[in-house]
Parts: structure tokens; C-alpha cells; sequence
């Protein structure tokens, strides 16, 4: 584990190949409260402002050495190196087993309570094995992460948000807080203001991996399952934006669209999820096996006219919705 306070020098070294991860700011529920310590402004500026920067995640494929900005989050990454707001600390993590959430936890702790830091920028360049941290239990269970996490590994619990999340924030002592060990989590960290920058070098090598060990199931060549491998990451990422501007309606568009039925509950769930903090959400969708089960209320247009609208129960039995969109296998299923 290496780490450096000159940022710049340390982003260079890690290389162009950096992207945001998908996993920012995405966990839900009660949880979600703001871990930025009192008196940071300048950070909590900077992860709103980060956060709406754009990302680019519709690769068909991608080459194995990247070479020009918009294979990458540049404007995300410029953002990241340019940061004035306080000091700064990257970190190179690479130990997936080893200690890397709890030395940032730890320098965190000591810049903002013990040296009064509160707008202190920390960075972790993940790389290697600590990368699989950054992909969804989703990913883990397609591609059998785990059979090359190591260290005793079955899932990623690193993004598992803890209750530990839910504790006071003002009680930052409390040995059972989000300060506390129990904290070392990436989704706390990065309540806390911590960014992860993905590693393109290590997705590149994982996806050879993959192929090698026969862990590919849709048989990708190695250019499309290096742009592949993490797609409801993807789409978690585009709805954190969405969520931090603190939403009281969330349009999604087709969010489900072109998952595997596992990564479709996933997203599913995270829908649940942001409805029961009491964010209302519109949902345009075409997957309805997941849907109808889901909303409250249906609207269904054809051809630009509204056709039906109510509860799924009955829109599932409506025969001019069926015609002319369900198909008669929900007929039989109604």
C-alpha cells in the first residue's frame, strides 16, 4: 500500500486509464445520511459539483491501452487533480485483503478531528485485486469474483452499507459509529468525501482473466467484456448523480434495460430503496416482468396516445394493452 500528498504527481503516476467508479454515492436507505464533517464546505462543493460531471459508460468495447480523453472520466478526473479546497492525499491500493479502508479511515479521522481538517480530499487509486471492491454483488456472482478474491472472500462486503452508517455523525467517538472500524466501508468512505478511482488496467487484466479461467459466460472477446463488466454500475452511477441534487421526483429512463435477471433484481431493489426515503419516482421501462411488481401506478402510451392507465393488476388484464404491447403470455398469466 503506497500512498503520496502530491496529488498531481500521483494521478500521473497512476495513469490516464482512471475513471470514477459506478459505485458513488449509491446506497440507500436510512443510512444516507451526510457524512462530511461540520465545516466542510469546500469538500461537499467539490462531491456535488463531482457529481455532476459527465460519464461516458455506452462502450461497445474498449482497447486495451487508452488513448485519448474520452475513454475516460477526464473532466471527472481533471476535477479531482485540480482540488484547491484543503489538503489532499492519494492513496495506491492494490490488497484487497489487507488494511487499505482502514488506513484511509484512519487519516481521515486524525485531518479532520485531530489537526481540524475538514475538507481534507482523499483519493484511492484501487488497482489489482483490491479492484473487485469497486463492482457489485451482481458482477461478483456472474463472473465468480470470488474464486479470485482471495484472502477467504465470498463477497463483496465492502459496499455493504453497515449499521455502523446509521450512527450519529455528531457522535464521532462512539465506538460503533461510521468513524469507528466499523466505518470501513466503501460506501461510508465515500459519504465521507473519499473518491475511488477505478483502474482501466485492471478491468483490461481482469476480463483476460476471466476469459482464461472460463469465468465469461456470455463468451465476450476481451475488448467487449472489458467495456462490459460492470453495467449496473453503470447505471447505479447515473442515478447517484441524479440523487445528489437531492431529488423530490426521480425520472428514470429504462434503467433495467439489457440486465441479467440477477443484476434486473438488483436494480429493482435500489429502486425500493430510494421510494422508501420518500423520493417519488417516474419510471419509463420495457421490462415489465420487473416492473409491474414494482410500481404503484401504470401509464401506457402507444404510438404517442395514452392507451391505459391504473394499477397493474388491471393493466395486466386490460385486452387493448395486451394487444397491442404484453403479448398473450400475460393474458395467460392474468
Amino acid at each position: 500500500m503506497k500512498f503520496t500528498t502530491d496529488r498531481r504527481a500521483a494521478l500521473a503516476t497512476l495513469g490516464a486509464g482512471l475513471m470514477m467508479s459506478g459505485l458513488a454515492q449509491a446506497a440507500p436507505g436510512t443510512a444516507d445520511m451526510a457524512l462530511e464533517p461540520t465545516g466542510a464546505r469546500n469538500l461537499r462543493d467539490f462531491s456535488r459539483h463531482l457529481a455532476t460531471l459527465p460519464r461516458r459508460r455506452d462502450f461497445k468495447s474498449v482497447p486495451m491501452i487508452l488513448d485519448k480523453p474520452d475513454l475516460w472520466d477526464a473532466a471527472a478526473l481533471d476535477a479531482v487533480a485540480a482540488y484547491k479546497g484543503g489538503p489532499r492525499q492519494v492513496w495506491d491500493h492494490t490488497d484487497l485483503a489487507g488494511s487499505w479502508l482502514n488506513g484511509m479511515r484512519n487519516t481521515l479521522n486524525s485531518q479532520v478531528f485531530a489537526f481540524k481538517e475538514p475538507n481534507f480530499l482523499c483519493v484511492s487509486g484501487t488497482h489489482g485485486a483490491a479492484h473487485l471492491a469497486l463492482y457489485d454483488q451482481a458482477t461478483w456472482d456472474k463472473y465468480q469474483l470470488a474464486k479470485i478474491a482471495g484472502g477467504n472472500i465470498a463477497s463483496n462486503t465492502f459496499i455493504v452499507v453497515p449499521d455502523a452508517a446509521s450512527h450519529d455523525p455528531a457522535d464521532f467517538q462512539s465506538p460503533d459509529g461510521a468513524f469507528s472500524p466499523k466505518g470501513n466501508n466503501i460506501a461510508v468512505l465515500q459519504r465521507r468525501g473519499v473518491v475511488f478511482l477505478a483502474c482501466h488496467n485492471a478491468i483490461w487484466e481482469l476480463a483476460d482473466r476471466l476469459i482464461k479461467a472460463e469465468q465469461n459466460p456470455d463468451h465476450l472477446a476481451i475488448d467487449a467484456l472489458a467495456a462490459e463488466l460492470t453495467p449496473p454500475e453503470k447505471r447505479r452511477l447515473e442515478v447517484a448523480r441524479a440523487l445528489a441534487t437531492r431529488p423530490k421526483l426521480l425520472l428514470l429512463d429504462e434503467v433495467l434495460a439489457g440486465l441479467t435477471p440477477t443484476e434486473a433484481q438488483a436494480g429493482v431493489k435500489l429502486v425500493k430503496d430510494i421510494h422508501a426515503r420518500g423520493i417519488a419516482v417516474l419510471m419509463v421501462e420495457h421490462v415489465m416482468e420487473v416492473l409491474m411488481p414494482l410500481v404503484d401506478r401504470v401509464v401506457v402510451l402507444n404510438l404517442g396516445k395514452l392507451l391505459a392507465e391504473g394499477r397493474p393488476v388491471d393493466i395486466v388484464r386490460n385486452e387493448e394493452v395486451i394487444a397491442a404491447y404484453l403479448g398473450e403470455k400475460f393474458r395467460a398469466r392474468a
